[in-house]
């Protein structure tokens, strides 16, 4: 089966600093893949580069075609869309208008209201706060706000970087229960999360970067036994 996304020799440099070291991997549709390893391994840089939020090098290629050259906006026209580390909503915008803005691509108001109700149904407590401004939203609240931003450009690929980080135990919780549903529902999947325990136990397969190169990969069970990330990312 071709991968929804394919990745080839992907480098991106900061200056003199190598970020990411020609690293290649593949994404195939209804997975969900994990990104492991820890701070400045460079998971966000290859996130941003896969966006065209940053320059890069090496290949991608994303439903069959070539990703060169094409810029952010088009990409989430495309169907890459994604939630990035710390929310980034627009905080003086309310809670509606930064799920309006999420569903620009949509042909039609007819289309746009469908998912404006989709993603209300899935996260009831932003209907609750649609004419609230997003900065006055809880972490949690902003998590949800950021995902259905993100959904309501109809996604094939959800990235999601650091989906749980600064969220209480039981927020986490809750956010690993809605990926799993999503991946149940057959959402395709690219997450870089701190908590390797939980993503591995949901994931289908999972690349562990160090120092911008990728150094294991394999089902996401194979690597939960495996004793070097066990050692590194689990505590055991």
């Amino acid at each position: 089966m071709t991968p929804l996304l394919e990745v080839g020799g992907l480098t991106v440099n900061y200056g003199a600093i190598a970020a990411v070291r020609s690293v290649s991997f593949e994404v195939r549709s209804g997975e969900m893949v994990v990104l492991l390893g820890a701070n400045g391994a460079g998971k966000t840089s290859i996130l941003k580069a896969l966006s065209g939020l940053i320059p890069s090098g090496g290949t991608a290629r994303f439903d069959g075609a070539d990703l060169a050259g094409v810029p952010a906006h088009e990409r989430v026209a495309r169907g890459i869309a994604q939630v990035p580390e710390g929310r980034r909503i627009f905080y003086n915008l309310s809670v509606k208008e930064n799920l309006l803005l999420g569903g620009w691509v949509q042909a039609s108001k007819a289309a746009l209201k469908q998912d404006l109700d989709r993603v209300l149904a899935l996260f009831p407590r932003l209907s609750e706060r649609l004419a609230q401004a997003g900065g006055t939203l809880s972490g949690g609240e902003q998590q949800m706000l950021a995902v259905g931003r993100a959904l309501m450009s109809r996604p094939k690929l959800l990235v999601l970087d650091e989906p749980s980080m600064g969220l209480s135990p039981k927020l986490v919780d809750a956010i690993f229960a809605m990926l799993a549903e999503f991946h149940k529902e057959g959402m395709t999947l690219l997450v870089v999360e701190q908590n390797a325990a939980m993503a591995l136990t949901l994931a289908t397969r999972a690349y562990v970067l160090e120092a911008g190169a990728i150094v294991l990969s394999g089902p996401a069970a194979e690597l939960r036994d495996n004793p070097l990330v066990r050692r590194a990312y689990l505590g055991a």
